[in-house]
């Protein structure tokens, strides 16, 4: 496995200003924020494209900032929004693959969901299939203010699509009032990426070392569903004083997680 830092921990900095200061402390893999839709034109991705060249960085990861919208593209009993939806995110499927990401990050509908379980899955399915035409993996993220916030809905989604993907976020579980270590078993081999932060009772997002993350207990969960993907830092921006603590986090993740004979994990 492999670990980053995502350039949401900035927001609101721009986000090619967020990726600058990422290369600059060395670090070598990235999640990227998009923040609008200019972020999804070829003359954005061309300045980004300018930056990973210049500082040998990967993208792990594209994340949409249209995520609290996906309930009403995706998830509605309206159709037309459907296909509006599609067009939309085989966008963010052509930028992932344009910049070398694997996964694109999907928050999913609300608790006020329209459909059934069975038909969300089925309308997941359909757009990761366009995903897949551009050889990227569209990922269920678990998240509190969504129907993805509970171990239930994870187990039966992943039980119903067995090609279905996620991305496990430490944080939003603790703030679902879920174990992530049992969201995590509920993915299972599923789980294809990683949002990590430390935490400590009342403080869900902390820096790594600030709270009672255990990653020695982490790295063998994580061997136990034999997870292959990448595991991000991502904080909130009122959760670190500044970069050498989203640096020094990054230099702790390296040392406990990863593996340098398995360079290709």
């Amino acid at each position: 496995m492999r670990v980053g830092v995502s350039t949401a921990c900035f927001y609101p900095l721009e986000t090619e200003k967020s990726l600058l200061l990422l290369a600059q402390a060395g670090i070598q893999g990235v999640e990227i924020f998009l923040n609008a839709y200019e972020e999804l034109q070829g003359p954005f991705l061309a300045e980004l494209e300018g930056i990973l060249q210049a500082h040998r960085m990967q993208v792990y990861s594209i994340h949409p900032y249209t995520g609290a919208f996906e309930g009403l593209w995706f998830f509605s009993n309206y159709p037309r929004r459907y296909q509006e939806g599609l067009e939309l995110y085989q966008q963010y499927f052509e930028a992932a693959a344009r910049l070398g990401a694997k996964v694109v990050v999907l928050h999913g509908a609300g608790m006020q969901n329209e459909i059934p379980w069975a038909e969300y899955f089925e309308r997941f399915d359909r757009l990761a299939q366009v995903g897949h035409a551009f050889g990227v993996e569209l990922c269920q993220e678990n998240i509190y203010r969504c129907l993805s916030r509970s171990t239930a809905f994870i187990s039966a989604m992943a039980k119903a699509l067995p090609t279905a993907r996620f991305v496990l976020d430490l944080k939003q579980a603790i703030r679902a009032q879920q174990d992530p270590l049992e969201m995590l078993q509920a993915m299972g081999g599923q789980c294809c990426h990683v949002h990590i932060s430390d935490s400590r009772p009342g403080e869900p997002c902390l820096p790594i070392g600030k709270g009672n993350l255990d990653l020695v207990q982490w790295k063998k969960a994580l061997k136990q569903v034999n997870f292959r993907g990448k595991v991000v830092l991502e904080l909130y921006r009122e959760n670190f004083q500044d970069l050498s603590e989203l640096s020094n986090s990054y230099k702790v993740l390296k040392a406990a997680l990863e593996e340098p004979s398995n360079p290709s994990t």
